[in-house]
């Protein structure tokens, strides 16, 4: 079992991030007419975040509705001060979520790849050429000693495409 320590040491980015969160929704409500620049950071410093740790969809989710319900009731109430914003303001709150969304799905959707058998041996071509041996997902490919590509590897790989594909069709 972890203690607090290492936990919050674990997540001292997520923490720090919070509190750096919390710092600009309190001046998106006290500071009037300069709302812009706090939303902006929340979510800006969001995406940063994110890209450096990447954390598991569940999460995610969590994290990003719950920015868009503060970041949108903070905006209400600077909506609602002497010399606040227009009520057309209250528009970004959904956009910043989609684009944020979109920024988190694109990669998880692999690039497009096509196997070529030469022998007995597969060869990853993936659209943009990356000199390291990795997945369409990014993640390494795992060869054997001759160099073949696992057959985990394979299969991952596709699974990941099948579901991007799907998730396209569906959207």
């Amino acid at each position: 079992m972890l203690g607090i320590g290492s936990r919050l040491r674990r997540h001292r980015v997520e923490i720090l991030w919070g509190l750096f969160a919390l710092a600009n929704l309190v001046a998106l409500v006290r500071l009037p007419g300069g709302e812009t620049i706090p939303f902006h950071f929340v979510w800006v410093s969001l995406a940063l975040v994110y890209g450096f740790r990447m954390w598991r969809p569940r999460a995610t989710v969590i994290t990003v509705a719950a920015v868009t319900l503060a970041t949108g009731a903070a905006l209400l109430m600077a909506i609602n001060e002497d010399g606040g914003p227009g009520l057309d303001e209250m528009a970004e709150v959904p956009l910043m979520a989609a684009m944020f969304v979109a920024m988190v799905t694109a990669p998880r959707c692999p690039a497009r790849a096509t196997i070529s058998a030469s022998g007995s041996s597969g060869m990853i071509h993936r659209d943009a050429g990356h000199p390291l041996h990795s997945g369409s997902n990014g993640s390494p490919v795992i060869r054997d000693e001759e160099g073949d590509l696992s057959r985990r590897a394979i299969k991952r790989r596709n699974v990941a495409a099948m579901s991007c594909s799907k998730a396209r069709i569906e959207a």
